[in-house]
């Protein structure tokens, strides 16, 4: 993701949105999930990521989204993404 991050930065964007992996039911991905072909990021270590993605995004880009969340009857993982408000507030206080 910082990679990416990085990548889209030295391209000269205006603006970037951060979006969190979502496993929603009835998807190929929650098949994947299910089955065991990779792990979701959890709490503290999506918060790391942000921080270091706002340490690493010029000031002169326009951060239109740090987080998302999926419908919560749909949601799989991670589920302590469904607290958007505790998300909001523990990125508030990176």
């Amino acid at each position: 993701m910082l990679e990416s991050i990085k990548y889209v930065c030295d391209r000269g964007t205006d603006g970037i949105k951060l979006q969190l992996l979502h496993v929603l039911k009835g998807t190929d991905l929650a098949r994947d999930y299910e089955a065991g072909k990779f792990e979701v990021l959890g709490f503290d270590e999506y918060l790391d990521i942000i921080k270091s993605a706002l340490e690493t995004i010029p000031e002169n880009i326009v951060i239109h989204r740090l987080t998302g969340d999926g419908a919560k009857r749909d949601l799989i993982a991670p589920l302590w993404s469904a607290d958007k408000k505790r998300v909001l507030n523990a990125i508030n206080r990176l």
